[in-house]
């Protein structure tokens, strides 16, 4: 999972699985996920290195190969807010339900995502109806998002 960080106007890791689990940025402008980004329209595919949007080097900061993937962007309404990517599925390639199954997923982190930004706010900054809960934070996110994706991944049967 990759969100949208305004200060460096590129998308950061926030939550990982897979062989390599370091932290790291991307272009907004760069790859599959800042396409599926900056366009707001998810893909879905069979082959990631015979597609023109991928990027190579994302695969060698992770030390490991995309074979097929879908990527889908994180948004509420017009607002995108990272992309979340699931990748190399074991036994094939993935399947047009299971796109819509991380769309759909994606569509709760990014409410999740909103929450916790606008709980972060200092509180005078915050409007009442807002209805936020103090629980929303890295402490609990983190993990919580660890946690989707290892049940993600284990329903879609990928490596990361």
């Amino acid at each position: 999972m990759y969100c949208y960080d305004k200060q460096t106007n590129s998308l950061t890791t926030k939550a990982v699985r897979g062989s390599n689990i370091n932290s790291f940025t991307v272009p907004i402008n760069k790859g599959i996920i800042g396409h599926v980004f900056s366009s707001q329209e998810g893909v879905l595919l069979d082959s990631a290195y015979e597609d023109w949007r991928f990027d190579k080097s994302l695969d060698q900061k992770r030390r490991s190969a995309t074979h097929n993937m879908i990527c889908v962007p994180m948004k509420i309404g017009d607002t995108c807010l990272g992309s979340l990517e699931v990748a190399n599925k074991k036994g094939g390639n993935y399947n047009k339900y299971e796109y819509k199954l991380v769309a759909s997923i994606a569509n709760e982190l990014a409410i999740g995502l909103n929450t916790h930004s606008i709980a972060s706010l200092p509180k005078e900054k915050r409007r009442e109806d807002e209805g936020v809960s103090q629980l929303a934070n890295d402490n609990l996110l983190s993990p919580l998002l660890r946690n989707i994706l290892k049940i993600l991944s284990e329903i879609l049967k990928c490596e990361k």
